[in-house]
């Protein structure tokens, strides 16, 4: 992935407060140009309902940043990163990731048969926009807020 380093969470924490603006200014912008919400919300109601179910699930969310950290990895990597995840579920939400196309299962033909992941291009920019959700949660976690 092109230059995003574990250095650069500063810089991300930083524009926070912009992204929420945008992100403000955007959302305020097309409520006023909405005239019809309703159909819009019929129109995207298929697809919201297909990938909460992504979303839904323990450890997906961990999953995804490991892969995006690493960038490659095999199933043992995942497993040490996310320390407390059974196989099973390991096994279940890799291939929910993998049948929405949001990672890729790469089978090396090496002996013995060896098999790596990786987010595709959607799953890539999928995880971009949940990185300012995850700091935005860390920073307003009431276990890190001081009373």
């Amino acid at each position: 992935m092109s230059g995003f380093k574990l250095s650069n969470f500063k810089e991300l924490i930083d524009l926070i407060p912009n992204i929420q603006n945008s992100v403000t200014i955007g959302m305020e912008r097309e409520i006023k140009e909405q005239k019809d919400l309703v159909k819009k919300i019929k129109y995207y109601k298929p697809f919201l309902s297909e990938s909460s179910p992504i979303f839904r699930g323990k450890w997906t969310a961990d999953i995804l940043y490991v892969l995006f950290f690493l960038e490659k990895a095999y199933f043992n990597d995942i497993k040490k990163a996310l320390k407390n995840i059974n196989s099973r579920t390991l096994t279940d939400r890799l291939r929910l990731l993998e049948e929405k196309k949001i990672i890729n299962r790469i089978v090396h033909s090496e002996r013995p048969v060896r098999v790596s992941y990786e987010l595709t291009k959607f799953g890539q920019g999928l995880i971009k926009l949940l990185i300012p959700i995850l700091f935005y949660l860390l920073l307003n976690s009431p276990k890190l807020i001081k009373e």
